[in-house]
């Protein structure tokens, strides 16, 4: 018993009869565009019109192995290698031949190449193999077909392949990898190759309007991609395109984070370069007495000077209890975990305690409206709002 081995051909000659393709695989010697459509069970049927029936019950006939190189597929007697660029499509159809003897099941001894997978079509007595080949080297493997099922029963000798996975262009020896860094500070990604002579670098990052494609970055063509003072517009995906022997390949696509704390973000919100010192905590650019913490708490703009009131105070008699009240404008969305009252009985820089609602009388609310603070009046005490900023 022997088995046969083919490439399914389609594109330029889909439009051929079954017969004419038949004669095709059986005669041409030249080369045949190499198959890149995806295989589908309903077309597996057509591949019996490009069996060889070879009479006799017992008698098992082959076809020849194909060979692939440099994109073409040859049909060439006696050969049993296929080779092929690395993430091509590999697709091999094995179906033994003569009636009455199709099996029910299918070996396969050595190794596949990672990214290829066995399927068997029990039905129709045919095994595929087939995938995109993800690693470069020579596979060596024997195909074995089993008259019945769990691989038992009279097998056919084994038909031995070897497929050999090229890279093509250059070969990346160091992959970027993943890097995660604090606002402010600098990142590095680096891609070397097995060849460095005569290649040509473009750094790219992932597109912010079309997230599934990389546009060029601008002037960064070195093996080294540095970034400095990065904000949260640079935590986004990165690759470097290399062409070298006139192809062009791709890194693996590495991600920057960068932990930036809520005020820093709003920071790059509201200022052209959010690293100037009119950007600090205490500053107050629009001269308004409201320094950049209490802008950035509740939501204001730095460059526009706030013309009403900022707090109002009011007494208010609640359950025959006497209250002073604060209240400001609405806290900005997302940010009340940084924002807190404190008390102290003196003005002075120590001794300031947290308040919190429900304790000691103390009542706070916030709604989409104001930002309230509530203080027995028994309780004399100086009051402050506190801003923790830069934590993340």
């Amino acid at each position: 018993m022997f088995i046969r081995i083919f490439l399914w051909v389609k594109q330029q000659y889909a439009r051929l009869s079954y017969p004419c393709i038949l004669l095709i695989l059986l005669l041409q010697r030249s080369p045949l565009i190499r198959w890149v459509a995806d295989v589908h069970s309903s077309l597996v049927p057509r591949t019996y019109q490009l069996w060889t029936i070879v009479t006799g019950a017992v008698t098992v006939g082959a076809y020849n192995s194909v060979t692939a190189a440099s994109g073409e597929v040859l049909i060439k007697e006696g050969s049993n290698t296929t080779t092929m660029d690395l993430g091509s499509q590999l697709t091999l159809i094995f179906e033994v031949e003569g009636k009455g003897n199709e099996p029910k099941s299918w070996g396969i001894k050595g190794s596949l190449p990672p990214g290829v997978v066995k399927t068997e079509l029990i039905s129709l007595r045919v095994m595929i193999l087939g995938g995109f080949p993800n690693q470069p080297g020579t596979y060596g493997f024997e195909v074995i077909g089993y008259h019945k099922a769990n691989q038992s029963g009279d097998a056919t000798p084994p038909f031995p392949i070897r497929v050999i996975v090229e890279q093509a262009g250059p070969v990346i020896i160091q992959q970027p990898i993943d890097q995660s860094v604090g606002w402010g500070g600098d990142s590095e990604f680096t891609v070397a190759l097995e060849d460095q002579e005569g290649a040509i670098y473009q750094w790219e990052k992932q597109s912010a309007a079309e997230p599934a494609e990389f546009d060029p970055i601008e002037g960064e063509t070195a093996s080294v991609l540095s970034l400095a003072l990065v904000t949260s517009s640079d935590d986004a995906n990165y690759r470097a395109a290399v062409t070298s022997q006139g192809e062009t390949i791709f890194s693996d696509s590495v991600h920057l984070t960068v932990n930036a704390s809520p005020f820093q973000r709003w920071r790059e919100a509201h200022f052209e370069d959010p690293f100037s010192a009119q950007t600090g905590l205490d500053q107050d650019p629009d001269l308004d007495t409201q320094i950049n913490a209490i802008e950035f708490a509740f939501g204001m703009d730095p460059h526009v000077m706030e013309k009403s009131a900022f707090v109002r105070n009011s007494v208010e008699i609640l359950d025959g209890v006497t209250y002073g009240v604060y209240t400001f404008p609405p806290l900005a969305e997302g940010i009340d975990s940084v924002v807190s009252v404190e008390s102290n009985s003196l003005p002075g820089d120590a001794g300031w305690e947290v308040l919190v609602d429900g304790v000691n009388g103390v009542i706070i609310e916030s709604t989409a409206e104001w930002y309230v603070v509530k203080i027995p009046a028994e309780n004399r005490s100086f009051a402050r709002l506190r801003v923790v900023a830069n934590e993340l």
